[in-house]
């Protein structure tokens, strides 16, 4: 799958209450040119929010975020979301779905058995993994240890979980 197949790499679903979080996550990406979708800057009045959340989860976009917390299980809008996002099957050798731990909250259709990143209040460790993770698949280097983007091992994207520093503190080969 390419990249240029998609318009955004990956796409944030969320409660509103987890917001703030989202938008941290989203200024991180940014700073990696990751393309993402939050709808607070996307949706235009006039716009069919049902269509365009459709589109978004299901055809423009590499990757899901799903930002899971209790809020999240608890909301309308982001269970049509997660419905959407658990329909999207692309036949490929990785998931659509990347699960984004909150806090303790299960959620239906995703087992309790799968990988979780969790939030630990580390946007940048968040996007560095995304980054991390969008690079290695567009490459074709899922389960290929060479492929870190990370030149000094401190900042290994496998023990970013130390890492309290910002986005602009790492250097990447290119």
């Amino acid at each position: 799958m390419k990249q240029k197949d998609f318009e955004f790499q990956i796409a944030f679903s969320f409660a509103q209450e987890d917001l703030k979080i989202a938008k941290a996550i989203a200024a991180e990406l940014k700073r990696l040119n990751i393309t993402y979708y939050l709808y607070t800057e996307e949706l235009t009045i006039g716009r069919d929010i049902t269509k365009e959340t459709f589109q978004v989860y299901y055809e423009k976009s590499l990757f899901g975020l799903m930002m899971i917390s209790e809020n999240y299980i608890r909301k309308n809008w982001a269970i049509k979301e997660r419905e959407i996002m658990q329909a999207v099957d692309r036949n490929v050798d990785h998931p659509y779905i990347i699960p984004l731990r909150l806090d303790d909250t299960q959620v239906e259709g995703l087992s309790p058995t799968v990988k979780y990143w969790n939030w630990d209040n580390n946007p940048s460790y968040i996007a560095i993994s995304i980054y991390q993770l969008i690079y290695d698949i567009l490459n074709d280097k899922q389960n290929d240890s060479s492929s870190n983007l990370v030149n000094n091992d401190t900042y290994n994207t496998r023990t970013l979980n130390k890492f309290e520093g910002n986005v602009n503190d790492i250097t990447f080969n290119q």
